[in-house]
């Protein structure tokens, strides 16, 4: 049984018969929405890759006719390199870690940025007064700055607690006489007009404290011997006073009294500077800034890169035109 249907158009100028029959699609004929046409992905591929070696034959092209032009970029890359190592100067940089006992880290943040801004204004300087140093050491010194312990900047610093760590990074035109530089620099830290006379003052009072405390503590341990002795040769009485003498007293104020002998030796000791001393500068093996061979080829890599993307932009234009 054919199920197919005709029919008949008829028009004025054209008459034809249209034939028309159901087909059934089988299941290769039918895709669903998720499916991956593979013709498609390939001309993708195809295309991607086409692009890839177009690029890559452009870039040849701008190598090969613009090649005076790179080797032009990568000379004038080396010169200021070489030049740029000529004029920087060799330097080492040292780093100490302190704690700031008296003033905010802040504080001393901007101390050592007004210092830093008179170094190398000539011999019997400023600069040299203000670390109470010799022309020699002074002139050692190429740069002064404060960090926190990561690494921002200390004149930003917020903190207002004391006995926090922070960096002390210097650069020296030398690696020898590093130890001098350390000490000039903590001098000029803890000698300012007014933190002297404030530690002074505060030095009077502790070791005046600590004379009382170790006087307290002396009679305390009288007391303890004559009690224990009192003990040893007395009978116990059977009768309980209220208002009697409680030894557990005297070695609880003996006790407080030891505690704040120990902070009191801690602030002489340790704390006594307005800048306590944590780790030293170590004196570096090798320079930090660049040396010649690093400075030139940095700086003529920069060249030719810059010289090769002039070159690219000049023949993209004519391309274009």
């Amino acid at each position: 049984m054919d199920s197919g249907f005709n029919f008949l158009i008829l028009h004025p100028k054209i008459q034809y018969c249209a034939s028309f029959e159901p087909r059934v699609m089988s299941n290769h004929q039918i895709q669903s929405d998720d499916e991956i046409i593979l013709p498609g992905f390939k001309k993708i591929i195809r295309q991607f890759f086409q692009f890839i070696f177009w690029v890559w034959g452009f870039l040849v092209l701008v190598l090969k006719r613009r090649r005076l032009l790179i080797l032009a970029g990568l000379f004038v890359g080396l010169l200021l390199g070489y030049i740029y190592y000529s004029l920087r100067p060799t330097y080492y940089r040292v780093t100490m870690i302190v704690q700031n006992n008296e003033l905010t880290r802040r504080t001393y943040g901007e101390m050592i940025r007004q210092l830093s801004s008179q170094v190398g204004d000539g011999q019997d300087s400023n600069f040299t007064r203000a670390l109470n140093t010799s022309d020699e050491v002074a002139s050692k010194i190429l740069f002064i700055d404060g960090r926190t312990m990561t690494g921002d900047p200390l004149v930003s610093d917020t903190s207002t607690r004391p006995r926090q760590p922070f960096k002390i990074m210097a650069g020296l035109s030398e690696n020898a006489g590093v130890d001098s530089v350390q000490v000039a620099i903590l001098r000029y830290l803890n000698n300012g007009p007014y933190l002297k006379t404030v530690r002074e003052e505060q030095t009077k009072l502790y070791n005046d404290r600590l004379s009382f405390i170790n006087a307290e503590l002396l009679k305390l341990d009288s007391l303890k011997s004559e009690y224990n002795r009192f003990l040893a040769s007395s009978k116990i009485s059977a009768t309980f006073y209220n208002n009697a003498f409680n030894p557990a007293e005297i070695y609880q104020h003996s006790n407080v009294l030891f505690n704040q002998r120990e902070l009191t030796l801690r602030w002489l000791n340790i704390d006594r500077d307005a800048v306590t001393l944590i780790d030293g500068f170590k004196s570096p093996k090798t320079p930090h800034s660049l040396g010649p061979f690093k400075a030139m080829f940095f700086l003529g890599v920069a060249g030719l890169l810059l010289a090769f993307l002039l070159g690219f932009l000049v023949e993209t234009k004519k391309r274009l035109r």
